[in-house]
């Protein structure tokens, strides 16, 4: 801050002293030319000196003689003493110094015309080499190479003095410069300027400024960085120096001490930007590289601080005009000290890279080695500008020093470093330079307008008259008057059009860049409307989306969440890592569908709680909308910010939750489809599967003498458990076999065919029908779920013995119809289910029945899909019903009496009756 004060104490000072507008530099010798000298020109010369040529010109009055054969000159003094030391009347060659072009030339001169009287010694004077265009000294008449001898009659020894002199003058009061042009004498007034302050001075101090505040800044933000105190100090020192090094010490005092600190802070610069490479762009752990950047800085910085000591001290004790004449020496020596530095840098730089192989690590000591190459090669340009005196390139030439504190901040920006975020938000960039485009054609404009009147534009002899257009020789001034004013006003408008449509093409061009162009939404929509016709799966409507949004809304990252039954189905993804955006949405997954279950709008991400907001954003999204199809959400859209960087509008939204919406119900149909398929295939398969089921229940029914035998079986659904099947050992020997699988569909359906294969296979081992059942129980348990069970009755006819066996593994009961009594028993052998006990403990628990029948008895097996088929009251049909129906219709056969039970046991359940349970009936009919 203090430097800063002291900067701006010395601008102010500088702005209320005045200026004479011109630039001035020390001659080397005084002596002039006062009367013109014939002599010959050295014209020609090759690089061995052997071949001259020489032609006739003249050594004009004004010229300086800067040197004779092989002596320097001075004075005339040292001119005579070197006439003297010369033999003979050989010809003397003499160095001339040309003020008005302030160049140097050398002649062959017959030494009988160089007489006294044609030399003069003037004062010390000072060589002007510059005059500002329509500034004070112009005005006043002065020109380039006139040499200034005193000024408002005060000598002068140096420039120095000559320019302290000056400014000590007060403003707006006039000064008295005597000059000497050729070889007159000429006395110029000049009226000097109110307000000091030239152009090189505003830039170099504007920038200078904007370096030490930036140093301020990034010493102070980030103290707990060693990079960003180095790169911060080595800012504010080159700040310094380019703000008070174009400002003039004024007194004592401030100037004396703004003078010092400069002096000291050029090796403290070099040394601190030397330094800064270990840390900045990115922190070196190479202790070689420690070592050679610390030695580069002692090796530069050791004797220069010793020079600029010495040089305070000494030029403190004499005057401040010491002290100011050898900063400027110092500053330009300083340049010896900047190549250096270069040259010494690039050599380390180019060891490492030899060194180092990967590709990654050239590449940043390649940026490594661009950032002091432009610090020190912008610090060489203003010098030599400063130098050569041309102050349109020196105030051009600061203000290229502006490249210094943005190659910092672009490196910040780059590497992210010091926990600094620095960007320019793209939208930003759009404003300034569409800005920036429009004052440019605005400014062509006015320039065309401006340069029109100084064309000499050719105006056809044309008169135009009421009632003709006449063609003739001479126009008067006011008829070329006229036509000269339509002919600019023509042009003006030509010119107005075209860069009117110049503009108009580069805004286009500019917000095409920027991701600022107006978008046609309908053309937009039907893009997407071809989009959802293409794609039939939740996963390429994600995708595709998510593109889509990219592509016609320019949006930097998009993510797409398909739900399915409040469930994550898919995810398609924009710019985002798939496997992150997913795991993302699966940890918040309860919060995200709660809070998005009752909102048809988008939300903001500042919307969410706490937790899941910063999980959210860290991954770049800003907004997310629902994806609806009725009243149900069937996804999530996560939008991240525009290429454009501005903030979504309104209307934007508004069309995103649109699509959004149009996607939800593409992607509900494509469910509903896929389940539609999904059914139609079920159905075919179960179709199919229905009728393996039916195939493998008996096809036709034995015929045994005696017996009279129908049986059939309905599945509740497509496929079921109930099963029924005879076994035939020999003519007179029958088995039937009626069995229920706990359940209903195609689990039951598999046991069912399951057991079906079984007892075919065992009764070839000519097994009782309890045997039947137990060695059943002893295949099928260790297989069957431990929920599973099959009640099954097996019953052993013999028929020319009229003798049945029963065995029931909690089956149904076996109604007998007994012919002579005219009535129908239930027959109830002990047993249990098959696959809910060990065979062990089955063979204890299921007992055989045994029984002689008559011609005319009845027995009748069903499932309890007939005993507990219930009406819409909600009644069971029940075993009573059986009863009943055998007892009344005992005399028909047994497919009529088959057919009886399942008739009213389905009338029984009504029209809309649903049959709960597999129907299975077999009549076996003694005749």
């Amino acid at each position: 801050m203090f430097l800063v004060l002291l900067s701006l104490n010395l601008l102010y000072e500088n702005a209320q002293v005045t200026t004479d507008e011109n630039w001035f530099q020390e001659l080397p010798s005084r002596a002039l030319v006062a009367v013109d000298i014939e002599a010959e020109r050295l014209t020609i010369e090759n690089d061995n000196s052997t071949i001259e040529e020489y032609s006739r010109d003249t050594i004009f009055a004004g010229d300086l003689i800067c040197r004779v054969g092989d002596a320097n000159v001075r004075d005339t003094s040292d001119l005579w003493n070197a006439l003297r030391s010369m033999s003979g009347s050989h010809p003397v060659f003499l160095e001339i110094l040309s003020p008005q072009t302030n160049t140097r030339r050398v002649f062959r001169v017959q030494k009988s015309k160089l007489q006294s009287s044609r030399f003069v010694t003037i004062p010390p004077a000072a060589h002007v080499v510059e005059v500002l265009p329509e500034g004070v000294s112009d005005r006043a008449g002065m020109k380039v190479g006139d040499l200034i001898v005193s000024i408002n009659n005060q000598e002068f020894e140096d420039i120095y003095q000559a320019d302290r002199i000056m400014r000590e003058s007060q403003y707006g009061t006039q000064v008295d410069y005597v000059v000497i042009r050729g070889a007159q004498s000429l006395l110029l007034e000049i009226q000097l300027a109110s307000f000091g302050l030239q152009l090189h001075i505003i830039s170099s101090f504007i920038v200078g400024l904007i370096m030490l505040i930036l140093g301020m800044l990034l010493a102070s933000l980030r103290p707990q960085y060693v990079g960003a105190l180095v790169v911060g100090c080595a800012l504010i020192c080159t700040g310094f120096v380019i703000m008070t090094q174009q400002l003039a010490p004024i007194a004592l005092g401030t100037d004396q001490i703004a003078s010092s600190l400069r002096i000291l802070a050029l090796p403290a610069l070099v040394s601190l930007w030397s330094v800064s490479l270990m840390y900045f762009p990115r922190v070196r752990k190479d202790v070689q590289f420690r070592r050679t950047r610390i030695g580069i800085a002692a090796l530069l910085c050791t004797p220069f601080v010793f020079i600029t000591l010495v040089t305070f001290v000494h030029s403190a004790i004499v005057d401040v005009d010491e002290l100011v004449r050898m900063s400027r020496e110092i500053m330009y020596g300083a340049d010896l000290v900047f190549i250096a530095f270069l040259i010494l840098h690039v050599l380390v730089i180019g060891n490492d890279i030899l060194v180092d192989k990967s590709s990654e690590a050239r590449a940043n000591l390649l940026f490594d080695a661009v950032f002091p190459v432009v610090v020190v090669l912008v610090f060489l340009l203003a010098s030599a500008a400063n130098a050569r005196g041309d102050l349109q390139i020196r105030a051009a030439m600061y203000l290229a020093t502006i490249l210094i504190p943005v190659a910092v901040l672009i490196s910040i920006g780059r590497y992210r470093l010091f926990d600094l975020e620095l960007r320019v938000r793209r939208n930003i960039h759009y404003v300034a330079l569409s800005t920036l485009w429009t004052l440019f054609i605005f400014g062509c404009l006015v320039y065309l307008l401006l340069q029109l009147p100084s064309l000499n534009l050719p105006i056809p002899s044309v008169r135009i008259t009421g009632i003709s257009i006449e063609v003739v020789d001479n126009l008067s001034e006011e008829e070329r008057a006229f036509g000269l004013a339509i002919s600019y006003m023509i042009i003006a408008l030509t010119a107005g059009f075209v860069l009117m449509k110049v503009r108009v093409a580069g805004h286009k061009l500019i917000s095409r860049l920027f991701y600022q162009s107006d978008r046609d939404y309908r053309s937009v929509g039907s893009s997407l409307s071809e989009l959802i016709g293409s794609s039939h799966d939740p996963r390429g409507l994600s995708a595709g989306y998510s593109w889509w949004l990219a592509r016609n809304m320019d949006i930097e990252k998009i993510g797409i969440l398909v739900l399915k039954d409040l469930k994550i189905s898919s995810v398609g993804t924009h710019q985002l890592d798939q496997a992150q955006f997913r795991r993302l949405c699966e940890k918040w997954e309860a919060v995200l569908i709660e809070v998005f279950a009752h909102k048809h709008t988008d939300v903001s991400i500042d919307q969410l709680p706490e937790p899941i907001r910063n999980d959210i954003a860290n991954s770049g999204v800003t907004h997310i909308l629902p994806m609806r199809s009725e009243k149900s959400v069937v996804g999530l859209v996560f939008l991240g910010e525009k290429l454009s960087e501005t903030e979504f509008t309104w209307d934007e939204l508004e069309f995103i939750g649109s699509t959004a919406k149009q996607v939800g119900v593409a992607i509900e149909n494509v469910y509903l489809t896929a389940e539609l398929h999904e059914q139609e295939r079920l159905k075919t398969e179960l179709a199919i599967a229905r009728r393996v089921q039916l195939e493998s229940l008996p096809q036709s029914t034995p015929n045994i003498e005696g017996l009279d035998i129908a049986g059939i079986s309905s599945p509740a659904l497509e496929v079921g458990g109930d099963f029924y099947d005879y076994h035939m050992s020999d003519e007179n020997m029958f088995t039937v076999v009626v069995g229920d699988v706990s359940g209903k569909g195609t689990s039951a359906a598999f046991y069912m065919s399951k057991i079906q294969g079984v007892l075919k296979t065992l009764h070839g081992f000519f097994l009782s029908p309890k045997q039947l059942l137990v060695k059943t129980n002893e295949i099928l348990k260790p297989d069957m779920a431990s929920n599973s069970f099959i009640t099954s009755v097996c019953a052993q006819f013999a028929a020319a013995s009229n003798f049945v066996v029963f065995a029931r593994a909690g089956h149904c009961p076996i109604l007998h119809y007994k012919h002579g009594e005219k009535k129908a028993v239930l027959n109830k052998p002990v047993g249990i289910g098959i696959g809910i006990v060990d065979s062990t403990a089955m063979t204890g628990m299921l007992s055989e029945m045994e029984l002689y029948y008559e011609p005319g008895d009845v027995f009748i097996f069903v499932s309890d899909g007939v005993t507990e088929a219930r009406n819409p009251a909600g009644r069971e049909f029940g075993i009573e019903r059986v009863q009943g129906i055998v007892q009344e219709i005992a005399d028909k056969n047994a497919r009529y009496i088959r057919d009886r039970i399942l008739t009213a046991a389905q009338k029984f359940a009504g029209e809309e009756g649903i049959q709960h349970d597999d129907l299975t009936i077999v009549v076996v009919k003694a005749t």
